[in-house]
């Protein structure tokens, strides 16, 4: 993705805003880049934590960068964890472990990110597309059946510290109207992805021509 700062800002906030992200890139160089089970992947925080949205967003500032290396490295970190029952830790526990709340509704749009940069599908053709598909079926636990999906707690939202908010560790009841939008956006992005895979399935099983 190519972007030209010059036709967006005066040359003076051109200048400071380049110096910045000059600055951002460093970091990730020197900090963000780890290596986990002969896998480069990414990170924003310099402790070596790994966290569910905060990959998306992450990856998504280097696609402007042309740098789509770490998106696959990341979905396939995440979900070589998932539990038997379909859920997917939000972060990685290297310094926290969130072992009850799931991975916020970001991992088929990470994947979608990088695979339509690299036009490289075929890792999706296997058991993470499988295991993409269990992930997002385990939020839909539905209490109350009426079609919105619940947050755990303020800390599994991204409201780190408003507890009196959306409540402790079980509660499960705020049925977030940003949570259910992630999924619709997820579901968008899985639909998109399903697409893809069956085509190239559909492909792979057809005579050359």
């Amino acid at each position: 993705m190519e972007f030209d700062l010059n036709t967006c800002f005066d040359p003076a906030t051109c200048a400071r805003l380049n110096q910045r992200l000059a600055e951002v890139m460093s970091d990730i160089r020197t900090y963000g880049i780890w290596l986990h089970k002969d896998r480069r992947v990414l990170t924003g925080y310099s402790y070596a934590e790994f966290y569910d949205w905060d990959l998306y967003f992450e990856n998504l500032f280097l696609t402007y960068y042309g740098i789509s290396d770490y998106n696959r490295n990341g979905v396939e970190m995440f979900l070589d964890q998932q539990f038997e029952c379909s859920f997917v830790s939000r972060t990685m526990g290297v310094s926290w472990s969130k072992l009850r709340h799931h991975f916020k509704p970001f991992l088929a749009q990470i994947a979608l990110l990088g695979s339509r940069q690299t036009g490289d599908y075929r890792w999706l053709l296997g058991k993470y597309y499988d295991r993409l598909k269990k992930y997002l079926d385990y939020w839909f636990c539905d209490f109350d059946k009426n079609g919105l999906c619940v947050w755990d707690v303020s800390d599994h939202s991204g409201m780190d510290n408003q507890a009196r908010r959306l409540g402790y560790d079980g509660v499960m009841t705020v049925e977030g109207v940003d949570l259910n939008c992630y999924l619709v956006r997820e579901l968008w992005a899985m639909q998109s992805v399903k697409i893809t895979v069956l085509a190239r399935e559909l492909k792979s099983t057809l005579p050359n021509q």
